[in-house]
C-alpha cells in the first residue's frame, strides 16, 4: 500500500469515475489530484482558503468541483478557476452526472432547499435555480445520464428529464423524509424509500405507483435494491412493535415483485440493535446478494432468499464492505478495526490489517486496482491507499 502524509486533516477525497485519479482536499495544502496507481499529483494545486468538505472529479481527472464559498469548478491542469461561488446558498452536495455532461449542485438556505445544474465545461448555470421547502438528502441519475431524481426531507421524490432541464415530472409522494433513491440498470424502473416505512417502485416513463406489501404494520424497510433484470426486488429492514425498547428489534429480508408490489417471501436475518443499520451491499450477476451493517459477519443469500455460501468473520459490527468483480474477492471493514480481503468461494481470509481510528471509509476505485481507508479522529489525518488485489 501507499500512504500521504499530510500535516493536518484531509476534508474530502474522491476517485473519479474511471478509479484513474484521485482528489484529495487538505486544510494544510488546497485541492490536488493524484493519479492513484502512482500518487503522483497531477496538474496544478487549487488554492483553497476555506475548507472544502465535498468535491466532484470528472471521469478524465480535468475537471474538479467543490462546495465551499458557494461552490467552485475548477482546470485541473492550471489549478485555474472555471468558475466560482455557483450559487448564493449553503452547498451540501456535489456530483457529475456519468456522462460528465452536468455538474449537479445541492444545498440550502434557512429552511429552503436549492438545486442546481451547470456545464463543467463552461461553468454557466442549465437551466433555472430551483428552491423548495425542506432538503435535498437523496440523488441518482440514470446510467445514461438521460434522467436524474432527488429525495427530500418534503415527502417527495422529484423525477428531471436532463434533456429540458426546466421541465419535472409529477412529485411522487411518501408521508416521510425520502431517504433513498435509485433506479436500476436500465432505468425503466425507479425506488424510492422514505421514513414513513413504504418503498415504493415507479415505472418509467408512466411512473405508476407500486406499494411493497409488508409481512405486517410491525416491520419496516431501511434499504431496497433490485435484482439484475429488474423484476424482482431484495430489502433489509427491522420489525419493532410500538413502544418496544429497540434492543428487541428484530431484522428480517424481503423479496418482492416489482411490478405489482407483492410480497413473495421473507426471512429473519441476524441482527445487533443499536450497533449499525442492516444493508444489503453487493448484487451479483447470478442475483446473490451479500448483507452487512449488523452482527459481526457478512452473509450471502441467493435470489430466493437462502442463505449460502460462507460467512465472513469480523470480532464486531461489519460497517462496510466492497467487491473485486473481476477476481472473486472482497473487502470488509468492521468496528473491530480491522481491514479483511476475503476469498469469496471458499471463505478463506487471505489477509487482515489492523487500523486506527474510529468510523472508518472504505473506496474502491473503477478498475478494481486502488483502494482507500480513511477514518475520523486521529488517524483521519491521513489516507491510506492500497493494492486492491
Amino acid at each position: 500500500g501507499k500512504s500521504i502524509g499530510h500535516k493536518e486533516r484531509i476534508e474530502s477525497a474522491i476517485f473519479s469515475r474511471s478509479g484513474k485519479f484521485l482528489a484529495l482536499a487538505e486544510s494544510d495544502n488546497g485541492v490536488r489530484v493524484f493519479d492513484s496507481v502512482t500518487m503522483k499529483q497531477v496538474g496544478k494545486t487549487i488554492d483553497r482558503k476555506k475548507s472544502v468538505k465535498g468535491l466532484a472529479l470528472s471521469d478524465d481527472g480535468k475537471i474538479l468541483a467543490g462546495n465551499d464559498s458557494g461552490g467552485w469548478i475548477a482546470n485541473v491542469e492550471t489549478g485555474e478557476l472555471i468558475s466560482k461561488k455557483l450559487v448564493d446558498f449553503r452547498i451540501n452536495h456535489v456530483k457529475f452526472s456519468p456522462d460528465g455532461v452536468y455538474l449537479m449542485v445541492i444545498g440550502s438556505q434557512y429552511t429552503k432547499a436549492g438545486l442546481a445544474l451547470f456545464s463543467p465545461a463552461t461553468g454557466k448555470l442549465v437551466g433555472d435555480i430551483r428552491y423548495q421547502q425542506g432538503f435535498y438528502i437523496s440523488s441518482d441519475f440514470t446510467r445514461d445520464s438521460s434522467l436524474m431524481v432527488t429525495g427530500s426531507t418534503n415527502s417527495m421524490a422529484q423525477i428531471y428529464d436532463l434533456a429540458t432541464p426546466n421541465s419535472v415530472a409529477i412529485p411522487l409522494y411518501h408521508k416521510g423524509y425520502v431517504k433513498s433513491v435509485a433506479f436500476s440498470n436500465d432505468g425503466k424502473l425507479l425506488a424510492t424509500a422514505s421514513t414513513d416505512k413504504w418503498v415504493r417502485i415507479f415505472s418509467l416513463p408512466q411512473k405508476n405507483t407500486v406499494m411493497l406489501q409488508l409481512p405486517s404494520q410491525t416491520h419496516f424497510i431501511v434499504n431496497a435494491k433490485f435484482n439484475p433484470s429488474g423484476d424482482r426486488i431484495y430489502g433489509a429492514g427491522l420489525s419493532l412493535k410500538p413502544g418496544e425498547n429497540k434492543k428487541k428489534a428484530k431484522g428480517w429480508l424481503g423479496l418482492w415483485d416489482s411490478k405489482n408490489g407483492k410480497l413473495i417471501k421473507t426471512v429473519d436475518h441476524p441482527v445487533t440493535p443499536r450497533k449499525g443499520m442492516l444493508e444489503i451491499g453487493e448484487v451479483t450477476a447470478s442475483g446473490n446478494f451479500y448483507t452487512h451493517g449488523t452482527a459481526a459477519s457478512v452473509y450471502q443469500y441467493d435470489p430466493d432468499l437462502l442463505q449460502v455460501g460462507h460467512q465472513y468473520k469480523h470480532k464486531k459490527t461489519v460497517v462496510d464492505t466492497t467487491h473485486l468483480k473481476k477476481t472473486g474477492k472482497m473487502w470488509s471493514i468492521g468496528r473491530d478495526r480491522q481491514l479483511k480481503l476475503w476469498e469469496l468461494a471458499t471463505g478463506e481470509n487471505l489477509s487482515t490489517v489492523e487500523l486506527k481510528g474510529r468510523r472508518f471509509i472504505l473506496a474502491i476505485s473503477g478498475n478494481e486496482s486502488v483502494l482507500a481507508t480513511t477514518s475520523y479522529r486521529y488517524s483521519g489525518r491521513q489516507i491510506v491507499i492500497r493494492n486492491a488485489q
